[in-house]
């Protein structure tokens, strides 16, 4: 069961060509889909921590980082969105949607140890 049914106005989320900083969310997410791994930059509001960490098992803070993280699961042709926790890599759906995230728009193809 996810925590939302949908994706809320109030997280702001937004493509961006540079990754948010200074929040314990990153500004990167990872996407999984029928092109493979890769990763894009997103910016949102200064109460996603707060709203989503109501809904994750340990909250989410300095010492709980999170990120987001897209899966397409294609038999379904569904986008589930993800938070999982950097540390630990546990984490909760937060909701499904038919089309593709607006905040995917500038997905990138190549490994994140190449940065």
């Amino acid at each position: 069961m996810s925590a939302f049914k949908r994706e809320l106005k109030a997280f702001q989320l937004k493509s961006s060509y540079h990754p948010q900083e200074g929040s314990d969310i990153s500004g990167v997410v990872k996407v999984s889909d029928e092109g493979g791994q890769g990763y894009a930059y997103i910016k949102f509001s200064d109460r996603l921590p707060s709203m989503l960490g109501k809904h994750m098992p340990y909250g989410i803070g300095p010492d709980d980082q999170c990120y987001l993280k897209v899966t397409r699961i294609t038999s379904s042709d569904v986008y589930r969105i993800f938070c999982y926790y950097l540390k630990t890599n546990v984490g909760i759906l937060l909701w499904e949607q038919r089309d593709i995230p607006e905040w995917l728009r500038r997905i990138k193809r190549k490994s994140y140890e190449d940065n």
